[in-house]
């Protein structure tokens, strides 16, 4: 089996995910092949696609808005940007596994099968149409139809309707996110099994975050080790193992390993696919650099900066102002100082300043 260093590794990771080279020409784009990017921060979700794409921010929020890329809960119980046509096809697979997670929270919520298909017939009766509401119109909604939505009972009756294929996120209210129903939201798409799914969900997974453990993707996909084997199996032919670190990972079976190239600086935003896509991150951290950062930062997911490939400290923008406060781990030098000021520059653009 073929070994590796981990900076070769870490420059395969950064050119499959279009960190030091665009191939993606739109945020849907890049988001299908992605096949779905951690989304809850949602202005960072926004910089985490603009900067694969040299898209700014009103161009990925327009495709946003006009439902190219759909906000929704699947793989885990967190928030993801998907394309629209593998929306239905990513919950197929995933859907069901975070409805189990979620179970522990229904029960102490009190919520059962009687509630989700009660609240169901609400989302439908004011949504059908195309139209689109938000969280308060619909929580005044179910209230009127005396359904209990105190504590989390809101929260979790609307990420059921998500889960199981009803409602999806609508366009942007001014800063109010909306729901709508999916099926007047997202046009149809070719269907898949679920057999199917798994390929195509661990294909693109192991070819834009590989090199990659089974366990990475078990991880990130909300899915088993043993659905992660179960696709390898099939995908043989595409795809290889390599030694890292005295550690097996999987990659696609044309990779190279790609120098990295010298003061390669990208402000990651919470969240990043970069970091979010693996169980096991020690790659991205330098052990040296890590136990000189402030316990609170270090091997956070939080603003990363990174530095050739590694975290080397955190970044901050208030309000995404455009002003970005840097925190670095240790001394910088001069030609990374160049290179993080061109990136903050890369970030004000994409903010339109």
């Amino acid at each position: 089996m073929e070994r590796w260093t981990a900076s070769e590794a870490l420059g395969v990771r950064l050119k499959a995910q279009q960190l030091i080279a665009h191939s993606a020409r739109t945020p849907q784009e890049l988001v299908g092949e992605l096949a779905a990017v951690q989304a809850q921060d949602f202005y960072g979700a926004l910089w985490a696609v603009g900067q694969r794409t040299g898209s700014n921010a009103v161009e990925v929020g327009s495709a946003f808005n006009t439902g190219e890329l759909i906000r929704t809960h699947l793989l885990r119980p967190t928030w993801h940007f998907v394309a629209a046509e593998d929306l239905r096809w990513l919950l197929l697979l995933t859907g069901h596994r975070v409805q189990r997670f979620n179970g522990t929270m229904y029960r102490k919520l009190g919520l059962e099968p009687v509630h989700f298909r009660r609240a169901n017939k609400v989302f439908e009766r004011e949504l059908t149409g195309a139209r689109a509401l938000d969280r308060t119109a619909l929580s005044t909604a179910l209230q009127r139809a005396r359904i209990d939505v105190s504590e989390m009972r809101l929260i979790h009756l609307l990420m059921d309707a998500e889960l199981t294929g009803l409602l999806c996120s609508g366009p942007r209210n001014g800063k109010q996110f909306t729901y709508m129903l999916l099926e007047e939201r997202v046009p149809k798409a070719k269907a898949m099994a679920k057999e199917e799914a798994l390929l195509e969900l661990a294909r693109r997974y192991f070819r834009t975050r590989g090199p990659a453990t089974l366990h990475d993707f078990a991880w990130w996909s909300g899915l088993t080790v043993s659905d992660g084997k179960k696709a390898m199996a099939a995908l043989g032919k595409e795809f290889a193992e390599v030694m890292i670190d005295d550690r097996a990972y999987r990659m696609p079976r044309e990779a190279e390993p790609v120098p990295l190239p010298k003061h390669t600086a990208r402000l990651l935003p919470n969240y990043d696919e970069y970091a979010i896509g693996f169980k096991d991150r020690r790659l991205i951290h330098d052990p040296s650099t890590v136990a000189s950062a402030p316990r609170s930062t270090a091997g956070s997911l939080r603003h990363m900066m990174v530095i050739d490939g590694r975290v080397a400290g955190t970044w901050d923008s208030p309000a995404n102002a455009g002003d970005v406060l840097v925190s670095p781990f240790g001394a910088l030098s001069s030609p990374v100082k160049k290179a993080v000021n061109q990136e903050i520059g890369r970030y004000r653009t994409f903010l339109g300043l």
